[in-house]
């Protein structure tokens, strides 16, 4: 490999230039730590003893984000047609170690999904399809399987009290937070009011035991007085979730109650 060496611009030099672009561009850069020589051309691993030319910065203001990201992950024009052809059935992915694969804008792509079976490619694996006619087999081969078993989201099952997201459909963190569901059940929304959504989840529950139980605890002498007990700590619950009007003297009782006689919430 050629040692070349590269002379840099200054850091208010390279904050003028990155400011001529669009945001995902400036993303794009900061993401690959990318730094620009006094030739204005943007390098990965400035600090290494080769460091990799990307583009020169007239391409980086002409070019759209896809080419850019094919340009950045050595990715032949081939390709890059064909995905350009078929841009609506491959969309942009990265894998987080959390989440595992989510949807992203093309700026911080790290991989794509054939979204009508689901199955992901790693722009490092294409890279190792050196030839057109390996290429195009492997798509063949990709867009003939099977769809992967899709899980459904919980917030949109139709289902009551099983999920308390706060956000919309058309949410800008839908995608994020659609992730977070499918792998744990709730996403962050939940979490904004936790004690609202704990209410949420208890309320039905404690409505259905104080209907459907057919006793009561021993320490009670009839069930009639099981049932004003219970009913006071839904209606400390209920409060709760009314968040524009709560009364203490409501729920703090009812909590106590909840405390009190928690464990023989059962029959």
């Amino acid at each position: 490999m050629e040692h070349i060496e590269y002379t840099y611009v200054d850091e208010e030099r390279q904050k003028e230039k990155v400011e001529e672009l669009v945001i995902y561009k400036r993303k794009f850069i900061q993401k690959y730590h990318l730094q620009l020589t006094s030739e204005d051309i943007w390098v990965r691993n400035a600090n290494d003893e080769y460091p990799r030319c990307i583009l020169t910065h007239e391409q980086m203001s002409k070019f759209g984000m896809k080419p850019i990201v094919f340009i950045y992950y050595e990715l032949c024009q081939h390709k890059l047609s064909y995905y350009v052809i078929h841009h609506y059935k491959y969309l942009p992915y990265k894998h987080d170690p959390i989440l595992g694969f989510i949807p992203v804008m093309w700026y911080d792509a790290e991989c794509i999904c054939y979204e009508p079976n689901g199955r992901i490619v790693d722009f490092r694996f294409l890279q190792t399809l050196t030839t057109n006619s390996q290429f195009e087999a492997f798509c063949t081969k990709l867009e003939s399987l099977d769809q992967l078993e899709i899980i459904p989201d919980p917030k949109y099952l139709g289902i009551p009290n099983i999920n308390f997201s706060l956000t919309c459909s058309h949410d800008s963190r839908e995608e994020e937070y659609h992730q977070q569901r499918i792998i744990r059940g709730f996403d962050m929304s939940e979490l904004w009011n936790l004690d609202a959504t704990i209410s949420k989840f208890i309320l039905p529950r404690l409505k259905a035991f104080r209907e459907e139980s057919p006793g009561f605890p021993s320490c009670f002498e009839t069930k009639d007085e099981w049932k004003n007990v219970l009913g006071k700590m839904i209606d400390a619950f209920e409060n709760i979730i009314d968040d524009n009007d709560r009364e203490v003297n409501i729920i703090d009782p009812g909590l106590e109650l909840f405390r009190r006689y928690f464990y023989m919430l059962w029959y």
